[in-house]
């Protein structure tokens, strides 16, 4: 028996699918029926319809909606599809043919494909995520619905999307992940770049340059999400995070935790959690944060979301009482959809850190700009670059005046989404951070790489 959310499923690909014939219609023509049967036969006026490319397109649409696959499959070899993207378009329809005769796997290898050369094609993304949720793979098909929400898609067509993200939601609310990746860095320990510091007349030693090495990092997150009513959830989620180096001083481990209560409205939602965090540094422990943290996420167009946070952390260190203090901070990240295949990311934020020591005191700012491109060959690129600043309040010892630092982080990654292996494909990132600082021990740069594969392709 077909569930409910399949039901949802096969209403988002009757409107869809319709979509395609409408709009030709539209643009040559009377505009065709609604009712199904009625569009066959509007669109079936005698044989001359299989010398119009609009009309046959049209033709095999409601085919499909009809569910007359027999005859589709019949059509497609006596009258196959002629122009620029015949193949595509015959590769879609088979497609659909698979999908609707319980062939799951096999069309998503084909939707896939098609996906790998023409990423632009929106309503084979959409058919792709369709065939993902009923395979029960929902990290494929969120991280799809997202980008077909991020586009400046038809009102009823984002409605569906959402809805289907929501459902997803209702039937897995237990969320898991890990990851695993080898991690070679010119600078993992965040050592100087300078092999002296300048105290008044004297100049000392630094016993911590930049040095290299090849690590691994890895870690697992989870999440639950409790539906309280249609706009009431309570999220609890954490994480755990590892980064091994050689020399058990440079390990790095953190944990995560935070719950969430979360009212939706439409298309937005706003948040009130509290958050958690533990670091341990060479598996000693090294600092404790716990605060409140408010999120408003909203559409302010078509094709473009704001997400906006304000958090508050109290800060204990187990070894360094003198940094025990507080922060403040706000952030902003503007989505832009450019398309299903491409978006523009704006993010900008800042921060007030305060400890027992003035010159660790600090007020930050940021802004950075980031580019997700889906190309042809089977290739997905992101990358984003930000720009930090802090300004410190005090003098740092030894120092003429106080400690000013800048900061240069970029990431990068390609993914090559064709070349997957049981729902899985290769991802290559590459990280900058480079800082400058009035203080020698600051001035640092790092660049590092990482190998992993990811679902959301």
């Amino acid at each position: 028996m077909r569930s409910r959310h399949f039901a949802v499923w096969t209403a988002a690909a009757v409107i869809i699918l319709a979509s395609a014939g409408t709009e030709a219609a539209r643009a040559n023509g009377p505009e065709q029926p609604a009712n199904v049967e009625d569009q066959l036969a509007w669109v079936n006026q005698g044989p001359d319809w299989a010398t119009d490319e609009r009309r046959k397109l049209q033709y095999f649409t409601s085919l499909i909606i009809a569910g007359k696959l027999d005859e589709l499959e019949r059509l497609l070899d006596e009258y196959p599809l002629r122009g620029k993207y015949a193949d595509q378009r015959t590769l879609f329809f088979r497609a659909a043919i698979l999908r609707r005769r319980g062939k799951l796997e096999e069309a998503v290898r084909v939707y896939r494909d098609i996906l790998a050369q023409h990423p632009n094609l929106e309503k084979v993304r959409a058919e792709l995520a369709a065939t993902l949720y009923e395979l029960k793979d929902d990290d494929g098909a969120r991280h799809h619905l997202n980008r077909l929400l991020s586009s400046n898609a038809n009102d009823p067509s984002r409605k569906i999307f959402k809805d289907l993200l929501d459902h997803i939601d209702q039937r897995r609310p237990w969320q898991f992940g890990a990851y695993a990746t080898l991690a070679p860095s010119t600078n993992y320990k965040k050592g100087s770049r300078h092999d002296t510091i300048a105290l008044g007349p004297f100049d000392l030693n630094i016993d911590n340059q930049e040095e290299s090495g090849l690590g691994l990092r890895g870690g697992a997150y989870g999440s639950y999400t409790y539906r309280i009513d249609e706009e009431y959830a309570v999220i609890a989620a954490g994480s755990v995070a590892h980064s091994e180096y050689p020399g058990d001083s440079f390990d790095d481990t953190q944990v995560t935790g935070n719950i969430e209560f979360r009212k939706s409205f439409g298309p937005a939602y706003y948040g009130v959690a509290i958050t958690s965090a533990r670091r341990w540094l060479g598996w000693e422990g090294q600092s404790f944060s716990v605060g409140p943290r408010f999120t408003l996420k909203a559409p302010v167009a078509p094709n473009v979301s704001v997400r906006s946070t304000v958090g508050y952390q109290e800060k204990r260190y187990d070894d360094a009482e003198y940094l025990d203090g507080h922060e403040i901070s706000v952030s902003t990240r503007a989505t832009v959809g450019m398309g299903a295949d491409q978006a523009l990311f704006f993010l900008a934020g800042g921060s007030r850190n305060q400890t027992k020591l003035d010159h660790n005191d600090y007020w930050s700012h940021y802004a950075g700009l980031g580019f997700y491109k889906e190309w042809p060959f089977g290739i997905t690129t992101f990358a984003e670059a930000r720009i930090s600043h802090y300004i410190y309040d005090g003098v740092y010892p030894n120092k003429a005046a106080p400690r000013k630092d800048s900061r240069l982080n970029l990431v990068a990654s390609v993914t090559k989404r064709d070349w997957n292996f049981m729902g899985f494909a290769p991802k290559l990132e590459y990280t900058l951070s480079h800082g400058l600082s009035n203080v020698e021990f600051y001035e640092f740069t790092e660049h590092g790489m990482n190998l992993t594969v990811t679902r959301d392709f």
